[in-house]
């Protein structure tokens, strides 16, 4: 191998000799420095690092992007994958695979903590500096005193507020979606109090990323304290919410689990004495290729305010069965009965008729209505229904909003 040199058993390239000339690396060690830009062509994550102990003149270097673990598969197990199944450029199969967790840089101006060695031309990124009273988004996007009042979604303190220590510009874009979801009053559902800056040593873990998605997960505070203290912990959760407002909510503090939609206008939750509640205000549908059970040791209560349709195609048919109790059936108008083959009533006891007048054989009874079944457009196997809606197996063309354009990821640029 030519343009190397040996140093402590390890072969080094050209590029990494000291001195070695215009482009070189010539420094090692770890440095404070700050961010000049983030574009990478090559989309690797690569920033560029203005250091101040280089000297004001010198041009920004290049800062590697390093992960906590992942990596791209080895071409030898490309290879093994190659000869068991053959090579095939289309194919998935003989690809390289990569993992592992992907951050989003330093914006400009941050401070970050580089390291150089000898070995490349390029520095890494060792982490971002905290920046004094301007973390308090980080763990969880947490909610404080805002200028319009009360508690609100906020932002950062704004450099030119020296108005108080505290008060913070309010998020009008994240208080609407709250005001929306009619959760701008609710301090867990709604509000987040997982924030970097709440207490230190902090008890919050989280991600929040610079468009205003988090993912935390909060031990709360009075950590040690149980919850029937005095003073007992609040804001124990895990929290997954992205900036338009969706969420999964795990709440330890009020014991319940609890999932919303952007608008709030479909949600379930959980809660520790065994209660499912499901709000939509459009429509539940659901569907099954099987049985569909529901068993309940209590009341099973239903009411619609238009009507209620039950139907059945098969040779079973319906039945009612009252095994214990009463069957009523009241109306306030007519009711009607039909069948198109034979009609029985049979009574154990007593059978009794109360009418201002009976008519036997004549004139003619008015016919039942009927349910109407309700065409399932777009469906593939269930066409009609007396339900006006009826999943199926994705892709199912009776779902919302389908995006119908995608942006692929930038290829090999090397």
């Amino acid at each position: 191998m030519s343009g190397v040199i040996k140093g402590e058993n390890a072969k080094i390239p050209n590029r990494g000799q000291q001195g070695g000339g215009a482009g070189i690396n010539t420094i090692n060690g770890v440095f404070i420095g700050s961010v000049t830009s983030t574009t990478d062509s090559i989309y690797t994550g690569r920033i560029k690092v203005q250091i101040p102990e280089f000297g004001s003149d010198s041009s920004p270097r290049w800062v590697l992007l390093i992960t906590p673990f992942g990596g791209v598969t080895e071409n030898k197990e490309t290879s093994k994958v190659g000869q068991v199944y053959g090579t095939n450029e289309s194919g998935l199969n003989g690809t390289p695979k990569s993992y592992g967790m992907w951050p989003q840089p330093p914006a400009v101006g941050t401070e970050v903590l580089v390291a150089f060695t000898s070995s490349r031309e390029e520095g890494y990124l060792v982490g971002s500096v905290i920046t004094k009273d301007r973390n308090h988004m980080m763990g969880g996007r947490a909610s404080a005193e805002g200028y319009t009042g009360g508690i609100k979604p906020v932002g950062e303190k704004n450099p030119f507020d020296t108005l108080d220590p505290d008060t913070k510009p309010t998020d009008p874009v994240f208080q609407k979606i709250l005001e929306t979801q009619g959760l701008e009053e609710d301090y867990s559902r709604g509000h987040s109090q997982s924030s970097a800056r709440r207490e230190s040593p902090s008890r919050v873990f989280g991600i929040t990323t610079l468009g205003g998605h988090v993912f935390s997960m909060d031990d709360g505070t009075n950590f040690n304290e149980p919850s029937n203290a005095a003073d007992p912990p609040f804001s124990r959760n895990i929290r997954l919410r992205s900036r338009g407002g969706a969420e999964i909510l795990i709440d330890d503090t009020n014991s319940f689990i609890f999932v919303t939609n952007h608008k709030g206008n479909a949600w379930i939750e959980i809660d520790e004495d065994g209660r499912v509640d499901v709000y939509a205000k459009n429509s539940i549908s659901m569907h099954t290729e099987n049985d569909f059970n529901v068993h309940a040791k209590g009341d099973i209560n239903m009411q619609a305010d238009k009507g209620i349709n039950l139907k059945s195609t098969g040779s079973e048919g319906i039945k009612i069965d009252a095994t214990l109790g009463h069957l009523d059936v009241y109306t306030e108008k007519d009711f009607k009965i039909e069948a198109k083959l034979n009609g029985n009533v049979k009574a154990g006891g007593n059978y009794k008729e109360t009418a201002s007048r009976i008519d036997m054989n004549g004139p003619v009874a008015t016919a039942a209505s009927r349910i109407i079944d309700q065409e399932q457009i777009g469906n593939k196997n269930i066409l009609r229904s007396a339900a006006s809606r009826v999943p199926e197996h994705h892709p199912w063309a009776g779902a919302s909003k389908i995006q119908e354009t995608f942006k692929s990821a930038k290829g090999n640029t090397a």
